[in-house]
């Protein structure tokens, strides 16, 4: 390793010489939690791996191969060899050194499987607790430790490895209802993903979007990180600019209605204004007075018309009353005779 690795790559380095009990290094790695060394003796009896088994498996189902199948007939796989554990069954007739042997990465990948069963089965929410100082006091934070801890705690390395891939991602549903706002006539599609990938290639050809930051899968959008919240403020932009249109077009409306009453008040005015100037004027004009004075008879003229007429009227009636009184008693003698 150092021959081939010492100088040639940043992260492989020459070991420090051991302090007190610490034992011997052959070679050191930096990790991005800091320099960890290593000790290459029996390095490859501890990890080797037995074999895999995919590949026993497909040996053991040689159907085509009589001999094959005697040879693999009693070996067992790591995971038969685990459940035969649990059960506390004996593993096969022959218990042969690779069911039993457990290496590093066996232990490791093990852990790692049961870890990841447990998290499906729940829903977890991860805290890291991060010491802000070391002299427990409050208010106060060594950033330089809490930096230290973020690295170890691999949170750092975690946020990288999360910003490469794509961390967020919505179902169909969820992406056309939330932001069918910002290419709505491409959301009318009834098709959830049909309207989703028009959204998004309309979002591309605004410049707001590129293919890299987002993939398209069978039934969500994932995007890399950081994308949601690009999306978000285009979003709240395109509300803020709906909102303001809308906040517009009411205040012309109440502006427009405002306008229309004080134009009747001013016309109410000025029709209040007319008629108490004509009333001042009048009121000291003589021949108004005179006019007021004499109005009163002119109104007894008219009655005396009046009257007159209507008595005329009462004589053309009685006359003819009495025409057809005369007419109804020929009629009646007519009848008789």
């Amino acid at each position: 390793l150092n021959d081939q690795h010492l100088g040639k790559h940043p992260n492989f380095q020459k070991p420090r010489p051991p302090k007190g009990k610490q034992s011997e290094a052959h070679f050191a790695i930096i990790h991005y939690a800091g320099t960890v060394r290593y000790n290459a003796t029996n390095f490859l009896e501890k990890n080797k791996d037995p074999l895999n088994d995919s590949a026993v498996a497909v040996l053991k189902h040689c159907s085509g191969n009589q001999l094959m199948l005697d040879i693999w007939a009693d070996y067992q796989t790591q995971e038969e060899a685990a459940e035969a554990a649990k059960a506390g069954i004996e593993g096969g007739r022959k218990k042969g050194k690779s069911a039993s042997f457990m290496t590093v990465s066996m232990i490791y990948r093990e852990s790692l499987n049961n870890l990841m069963n447990m998290l499906y089965q729940t829903h977890p929410h991860f805290i890291r607790c991060i010491i802000p100082n070391e002299k427990k006091a409050s208010g106060v934070i060594d950033s330089a430790l809490v930096l230290n801890q973020l690295t170890c705690n691999g949170v750092l390395e975690g946020i990288r490895i999360c910003r490469k891939g794509f961390p967020n991602r919505m179902l169909y549903a969820d992406f056309k209802h939330r932001y069918a706002i910002l290419a709505a006539e491409a959301a009318k599609d009834p098709d959830e993903r049909k309207a989703s990938i028009a959204i998004t290639d309309q979002l591309c050809n605004e410049g707001n979007l590129n293919d890299e930051e987002f993939k398209l899968g069978g039934s969500k959008v994932f995007f890399k990180a950081g994308i949601l919240a690009r999306l978000e403020d285009i979003r709240d932009e395109k509300l803020r600019v709906v909102m303001t249109d809308f906040q517009s077009r009411i205040r012309g409306y109440l502006g427009l209605c405002e306008c229309k009453r004080r134009i009747q008040q001013k016309t109410g005015l000025l029709i209040v204004q007319r008629n108490v100037r004509a009333w001042c004027t009048l009121r000291t004009w003589e021949w108004f007075k005179l006019y007021g004075r004499v109005k009163p008879m002119l109104k007894a003229g008219k009655v005396t018309e009046e009257m007159e007429k209507l008595s005329e009227q009462i004589k053309v009636l009685e006359q003819s009353l009495q025409k057809e009184e005369g007419n109804r008693k020929e009629l009646e003698q007519q009848v008789i005779f």
